[in-house]
């Protein structure tokens, strides 16, 4: 139920930045975590299973969510030159103008979190977190 609620109340904290960035009809909650993980790869764009693997969801999932990025323009999938089985997901410059925007976004969540709870707490539950999703 925690778990739940905390989910919860993150989500609308998510939908107030994507509002107050006026980014409401570019990018969705839940498009967060693909877009980062692209933003960091600094690449010529990751595997489908690359992407899934490393944020922990089924391909089915993950699918799922490329395809909703997809027709948003924020993404491209193509063969993989090395592997032509494979997918991969490349960011558009559509995406690359969101970057900044989604950067505060997680800036501000990170400092609310921050003001509200103590650097310890914010370590332990980050701690405890982080061995919920490894256990799981």
């Amino acid at each position: 139920m925690l778990l739940s609620e905390t989910g919860q109340l993150l989500q609308a904290k998510v939908r107030e930045g994507l509002r107050s960035e006026r980014m409401t009809t570019v990018v969705e909650p839940g498009m967060g975590p693909v877009l980062f993980a692209l933003f960091e790869a600094d690449t010529e764009g990751l595997r489908l299973s690359e992407l899934a693997d490393g944020l922990g969801s089924p391909r089915s999932t993950m699918t799922s969510v490329v395809r909703r990025l997809e027709e948003r323009r924020l993404v491209s999938v193509a063969p993989d030159p090395l592997d032509g089985r494979a997918r991969l997901v490349k960011l558009t410059p559509r995406a690359r103008a969101a970057r900044a925007g989604l950067f505060r976004i997680r800036s501000r969540l990170d400092r609310e979190l921050r003001r509200v709870l103590s650097p310890r707490v914010v370590a332990a539950l980050v701690d405890a977190l982080s061995t919920l999703l490894d256990g799981w």
